[in-house]
């Protein structure tokens, strides 16, 4: 169901924040970020090793399909994990989302609310090359857990933050959790029967480095075409829209933001956003609305300013 408020929505999406927002190791791009995959002296000394069954094998809440972030530097990285539980212990296989390269998820142990599990890419050429650990909170309720991770490498101990959401968890909740009805408005004759033109001011959200960003965008649209330029409220960082296109009900928006100096510089950058325009008609608010994804993999949408 489309949503009635654009804030409303952004946070309900973000609960995962990334996570909009989705983690998986560097392991291309550069020689050092190729490596990491240490976890320091705490690695199990066996990572494949499983402990004897000592009771009659039961499944528990770690079963399933997660969708596993971690934030590296100033990057976030997105995989996609499926784990099997019994008793206490889990373990599974992955895939990092950028560059289809697959991992075990091993000793993972969940007791209460707390978890901890190894992941280990196989290395033929380093088949002694310890895992990545994993230590956090789990939330079976909302399908959420967090935490922080340690590696190592040429003896340096590297931390950062993770986070991951069940797959449909929730789609789960709404289903087990669905909202009163309430009376609709009838559609407004002003509904078009053709592509929504997108020219003027929007408000927006956005998922960004594990934060919400709003934005106020001012759209200008030329046939297929799309420029424009805005602000975004949190950082007050302005930025173009350098370039975009619109083929119904797809577009994409290239924002360029400009390189600033001073005590926290940042260089010049670019952000793609593409999405899928559709019509609301909800009781608060008829028109255009756009939602889809950043090209760092986070959660986006705007609606129409009246």
């Amino acid at each position: 169901m489309m949503t009635k408020h654009l804030t409303n929505s952004t946070k309900a999406k973000t609960s995962f924040t990334i996570l909009s927002m989705c983690i998986a190791m560097l392991l291309s791009g550069c020689d050092v970020v190729k490596q990491l995959v240490g976890s320091g002296a705490n690695a199990p000394a066996n990572p494949g090793a499983q402990a004897p069954q000592q009771q009659p094998a039961t499944h528990g809440p770690m079963d399933g399909y997660w969708k596993l972030a971690f934030q590296f530097n100033e990057d976030v990285k997105s995989s996609h994990i499926r784990v099997s539980q019994i008793g206490d212990k889990f373990s599974g296989q992955g895939t990092d989302d950028e560059t289809g390269k697959p991992f075990l998820v091993e000793n993972g142990v969940v007791r209460q609310d707390e978890v901890v599990f190894y992941k280990r890419y196989e290395q033929p050429d380093n088949p002694n090359q310890p895992p990545v650990e994993y230590g956090g909170k789990v939330d079976f309720k909302s399908g959420y857990m967090s935490g922080k991770y340690l590696i190592t490498f040429q003896g340096k101990e590297i931390a950062g933050d993770w986070e991951a959401q069940r797959e449909g968890a929730e789609e789960q909740s709404a289903a087990n959790n669905p909202p009163p009805q309430e009376q609709k408005a009838p559609p407004p004759a002003n509904q078009p029967n053709k592509a929504p033109d997108l020219s003027g001011k929007w408000t927006m959200g956005f998922e960004y480095q594990f934060k919400t960003m709003h934005s106020t965008m001012f759209i200008e649209q030329l046939g297929d075409k799309i420029t424009g330029h805005g602000e975004d409220e949190n950082t007050k960082e302005k930025f173009v829209i350098e370039k975009g296109w619109y083929k119904y009900p797809k577009v994409t928006l290239i924002r360029k933001y400009a390189a600033i100096k001073g005590k926290n510089p940042k260089p010049e950058r670019h952000m793609t956003f593409k999405a899928d325009v559709s019509w609301v008609n909800d009781s608060d608010y008829q028109g255009p609305y756009m939602a889809g994804k950043t090209d760092g993999g986070g959660n986006w949408e705007a609606q129409l300013v009246r």
